[in-house]
């Protein structure tokens, strides 16, 4: 087959967080942490018998991959306390660690069992088989960072915020609120990743495991507004997509990282979760309906749906997607 690499789950995180945690995400239903780690426990199930079967099955004649999707936010201890360093550790672990963890080390991190320990369910000896190996890499989509801080008593252990103590935010706000341009989190991520999964190979040398950045994307501030041609200059994409590919570049570089691809969010605006349409990550503008006063040069243009890239496909197509 032509499709080489395969992913069974599109971030669990989100999924199991949003989905059967909070119920924010259809199909709506709100288990809080019971319903979480339920559905985190059966995601990785799902994930090695989709892997046991393609191995049986697909993989000698396909010669294909498989992964999962791992949203990491990258936790920047908020000072420079061993807590904070300790805080961030813990976010690491209820992210990543969460869904990485019981593939190469065949548990949940201890510090997820110490704090969410009781809705944890408990693997088997016959699960733990199913799950070591699953993974051929680790693909991970990683947007941004917050500062972390610890927060004792709390049910985590840790706060998140996109402000510093004195209000300073962790990096220029983007068009979601979610998204914060923090240049070098994608190199300490890889880093990161780099190190704590590492296997022994037959010398005692560190195998490094391989590792696709799955999506990297961010929306321009006020684009949802923005009309045909304005919205085509899309200066801050393009100095996102330039910051990151630098660092990326940079941890590359400097070895200990095997990076085996890096993709952008997204090629066209696309539809969005629960903001549907309103959110714009496209490196290619999509005009989805006619806007008031435009409806003449969209159908001179060959009527909805015109595509038209933006400045971010073009300075992509030239500085890093060539073949």
């Amino acid at each position: 087959g032509r499709v080489k690499r395969w992913l069974t789950f599109i971030e669990p995180y989100v999924v199991c967080n949003m989905q059967y945690g909070n119920g924010q995400y259809a199909p709506g239903i709100d288990y809080g942490d019971e319903g979480r780690y339920k559905c985190g426990h059966n995601v990785l199930l799902a994930h090695g018998a989709a892997a046991k079967l393609y191995q049986q099955k697909y993989r000698a004649a396909q010669g294909g991959q498989l992964s999962f999707t791992t949203l990491v936010t990258w936790p920047q201890p908020a000072t420079g306390s061993a807590e904070d360093a300790r805080a961030a550790q813990n976010m690491l672990d209820s992210e990543a660690g969460w869904f990485l963890d019981p593939i190469f080390f065949g548990d949940y991190p201890e510090s997820l069992k110490a704090t969410k320990g009781q809705y944890l369910p408990t693997f088997t000896a016959e699960q733990k088989r199913l799950l070591n190996g699953s993974l051929d890499f680790i693909a991970a989509n990683c947007f941004t960072a917050k500062y972390v801080s610890a927060k004792p008593g709390s049910t985590t252990g840790f706060r998140q915020s996109k402000t510093s103590s004195s209000g300073q935010l962790i990096g220029p706000q983007s068009g979601v609120p979610w998204i914060n341009v923090v240049p070098g989190t994608q190199a300490k991520m890889l880093r990161y990743l780099s190190k704590r999964y590492s296997l022994k190979g037959p010398s005692g040398t560190a195998v490094l495991p391989s590792i696709l950045i799955s999506s990297s994307g961010v929306q321009v501030p006020g684009e949802e507004k923005m009309q045909l041609p304005a919205v085509l200059q899309d200066d801050f994409r393009v100095n996102y997509y330039r910051e990151y590919l630098d660092s990326v570049c940079e941890a590359v570089a400097s070895g200990g990282v095997k990076l085996i691809g890096w993709y952008a969010w997204s090629l066209f605006d696309g539809f969005e979760w629960t903001d549907g349409f309103r959110r714009k990550f496209g490196l290619v503008h999509v005009q989805y309906a006619s806007p008031q006063g435009t409806s003449a040069a969209v159908a001179a243009a060959g009527g909805g749906l015109q595509r038209t890239p933006k400045k971010s496909a073009q300075w992509l197509s030239q500085h890093f997607f060539k073949g």
